[in-house]
């Protein structure tokens, strides 16, 4: 087994490769598809029907943005946490999923990056539902493990043998801190997660946001001792965003 990290939108894709099989650790977002698909044919020399699955950690522009058009395109099978895709349905997901698409860009332009179109379909059409403590379809070497706290959906994929875990935005590293995703939808939960990452062997975590890492324990530690008893949602950084953006206009 070999993995490859993708330099996505604003984020980092991890492809795992098998000398039979290709499998995907988050879609990305929409315009990321293009990327991913260019590496498989062209840094691989291998074709897109390798690619015989997508997981997504959870519902956000960019980890389940690009997932249906892999479905559409080629027909690739899709993965999800049962119940994860009614995150943005109703009016209140309406309006969140408009407030995720603007803070996407908000991250694009810090890094400095363009307004790509990364509008997708608030649901997504999954092949299979998963279920934490259990193998992932067709990469049974592959466990899922629910690791909520971000959203109510979180999914951590650990591979045991190598000791390696894609945890997407449970942990972001920025320069060579740790710290904690925004939101937190719901804080216990979330303290709750990142201790199932002491309780296991982890030597390799795959972050979304920070690239391949190691992460000791007291790290951890820090960052749980740092979760304040309060969700932090969409509300509260949206506000935030409107100051930073005014405080950027009339400086």
């Amino acid at each position: 087994m070999k993995i490859h990290r993708i330099k996505g939108y604003i984020q980092s894709l991890y492809l795992v490769e098998y000398h039979d099989k290709l499998m995907l650790l988050d879609s990305g977002c929409r315009c990321d598809v293009k990327a991913v698909q260019n590496y498989i044919e062209n840094d691989l020399s291998r074709k897109m029907s390798d690619l015989k699955l997508v997981l997504v950690s959870h519902i956000h522009p960019d980890h389940a943005g690009g997932a249906n058009s892999y479905k559409s395109k080629f027909n690739t099978p899709i993965a999800i946490k049962e119940g994860a895709d009614i995150w943005y349905l109703g009016w209140d997901g309406l309006k969140n999923y408009f407030i995720d698409i603007l803070l996407t860009w908000y991250v694009a332009k810090k890094m400095k990056k363009g307004i790509n179109n990364i509008f997708f379909k608030r649901r997504v059409d999954s092949n299979f539902f998963l279920k934490g403590n259990s193998p992932v379809p067709g990469f049974e070497d592959w466990e899922v493990i629910y690791t909520p706290g971000h959203t109510d959906s979180d999914l951590t994929f650990y591979h045991k043998e190598s000791g390696t875990a894609y945890i997407a935005d449970n942990l972001i590293k920025l320069r060579n801190n740790f710290i904690i995703p925004h939101p937190v939808s719901f804080p216990e939960d979330y303290k709750t997660s990142l201790k199932k990452y002491i309780d296991l062997d982890i030597k390799e975590y795959l972050l979304a946001h920070g690239g391949k890492t190691e992460i000791d324990d007291s790290s951890i530690e820090e960052v749980i001792c740092k979760v304040k008893p309060n969700p932090i949602n969409n509300k509260h950084i949206l506000k935030q965003l409107v100051k930073n953006l005014r405080k950027h206009r009339f400086k």
